[in-house]
């Protein structure tokens, strides 16, 4: 288990969240709530810690991972939503291996997590 999820109880998340804007809103409007933005691209998470710091949330959390293997790491009951936007569309051999809507996170991902669980 990750020794920050005890800590930081997760209840949206966003899994290749690029540059966060999307994340970075929600975090706004609901500022009790906890927010996580997970993409592989540390250029792009350099990006969205700006983008986090220039409004001051303090419910957002990013992390550089493969969401396929920290996905097993979360605490059980963590997630209410998880969003994906814009999975890769290109299938050709050489990128298979970073899809992120595989069946195996579509199973992980719809299972109900918590109490009003949705996927998005």
């Amino acid at each position: 288990m990750c020794p920050w999820a005890r800590l930081w109880k997760i209840c949206y998340t966003e899994v290749g969240c690029g540059t966060a804007e999307f994340l970075c809103s929600l975090a706004a409007k609901e500022p009790s709530d906890n927010f996580v933005g997970v993409d592989v691209s540390s250029r792009s998470l350099y990006k969205a810690v700006e983008i986090a710091a220039s409004l001051a949330l303090e419910n957002i959390r990013f992390i550089h991972a493969d969401m396929a293997r920290l996905y097993p790491l979360l605490e059980p009951l963590a997630l209410r939503r998880v969003y994906v936007h814009f999975p890769g569309p290109n299938m050709r051999p050489k990128f298979r291996r970073r899809k992120i809507v595989t069946p195996l996170f579509l199973d992980l991902s719809t299972r109900p997590s918590c109490q009003g669980a949705a996927s998005a």
